[in-house]
C-alpha cells in the first residue's frame, strides 16, 4: 500500500524515484520482449504495431493481457515496492503518462527526449524494445 503520512523528503523521493524507474523499465523491458516473441506477438501485440506512424492515443492500443502485463504491472510494481508517498505515486504517474505519450507522438518536443527510435521500433517492430 501507499503511504500516506507526511511527504517525502527530497532525498527520500529521488532514490525512490531511481529504484522506481529501474523496476519499470527492467519489467517493461522484458514483458515488450516477451510479446515480441513469435507465439505470442500475432495473438497479442500485433495490435499495438497496427500503427506503424504512431501517435499518442496508439500507446494504449494494446491487447488487455498485454496491458495489464507488460504497462501496468511494470508501473505499479516500483511504487508499492518502495511503499512510496500517494503524492510520488501521482508524480511518477504523470511522468510516465508524459512520456508514454511523447515516444508515441512522432514530434521531437523540446526538452523530451526523442521519439525516434520508438519510431523506428514500430516501423521494424523486432527491433528495439525499449521505453527511451
Amino acid at each position: 500500500q501507499f503511504g500516506y503520512d507526511g511527504i517525502p523528503d527530497l532525498f527520500t523521493a529521488v532514490w525512490q524515484l531511481i529504484v522506481i524507474l529501474l523496476i519499470e523499465e527492467c519489467g517493461f523491458y522484458y514483458s515488450h520482449r516477451l510479446f515480441h516473441h513469435p507465439l505470442m506477438y500475432k495473438y497479442f501485440h500485433k495490435i499495438h504495431h497496427d500503427w506503424t506512424a504512431p501517435v499518442s492515443i496508439t500507446s494504449f492500443n494494446t491487447h488487455p493481457l498485454e496491458h495489464v502485463l507488460s504497462n501496468s504491472f511494470p508501473f505499479m510494481i516500483g511504487p508499492l515496492v518502495v511503499k512510496a508517498h500517494l503524492s510520488l505515486f501521482w508524480l511518477w504517474y504523470g511522468v510516465a503518462l508524459l512520456n508514454t505519450f511523447n515516444s508515441h507522438s512522432g514530434y521531437h518536443m523540446p526538452f523530451l527526449l526523442s521519439p525516434e527510435a520508438h519510431d523506428f521500433h514500430h516501423l521494424k517492430y523486432d527491433l528495439s524494445c525499449r521505453v527511451y
